[in-house]
């Protein structure tokens, strides 16, 4: 219903396509994810995903510095100091995407060690990429996310009456 909502058509041709392969993912990911071994093995190439775009990412910014333009549409100084786009139009839409991974992984490695023994790398190579792309909104879900992720604990832990010294110094 909502496919063609512009008058170019191949941008409609292109929606359409974009829904058929959402469509068969949905189908496709229903019958490989059939136990909990499947499932782990899904979300570890999920996880990777957003790894390989922020190491391409972190690329960019290096070769940038050397002048190279490697898919860079934004610089700070232009030739000396890029803002990391990776494979997207500009540093904003790719800090948006990359918060998605970011957020999953400071979620795991926050409430289970075993994610934090596997994942610590993956999410301090995200970490820098995110900061470098300088998008606000991208840095500013950062803050926010950990601000709520202390807060959370601290209410929990201040429910069941198990406070600590360093927990009351992060709330102050």
């Amino acid at each position: 219903l909502f496919i063609p909502n512009t008058t170019v058509l191949t941008r409609n041709i292109g929606y359409v396509a974009w829904l058929l392969l959402s469509i068969l993912l949905i189908g496709i990911m229903s019958t490989l994810i059939r136990n909990e071994k499947m499932f782990y093995k899904v979300m570890h190439l999920y996880i990777i995903s957003f790894y390989f775009i922020a190491i391409f990412g972190l690329i960019q910014f290096v070769v940038g510095l050397f002048g190279i333009k490697l898919l860079t549409t934004q610089w700070w100084i232009y030739g000396v100091l890029p803002r990391i786009n990776g494979f997207n139009y500009e540093p904003s839409y790719y800090g948006s995407y990359l918060i998605i991974g970011w957020t999953l992984l400071l979620y795991l490695i926050f409430h289970n060690d075993f994610f934090a023994k596997k994942y610590k790398k993956y999410f301090f190579v995200i970490t820098i990429s995110l900061i470098l792309s300088s998008s606000r909104m991208a840095i500013l879900t950062m803050l926010l996310s950990i601000c709520s992720l202390i807060l959370v604990q601290s209410i929990k832990k201040f429910l069941k009456g198990k406070i600590s010294k360093k927990l009351v110094k992060y709330v102050f």
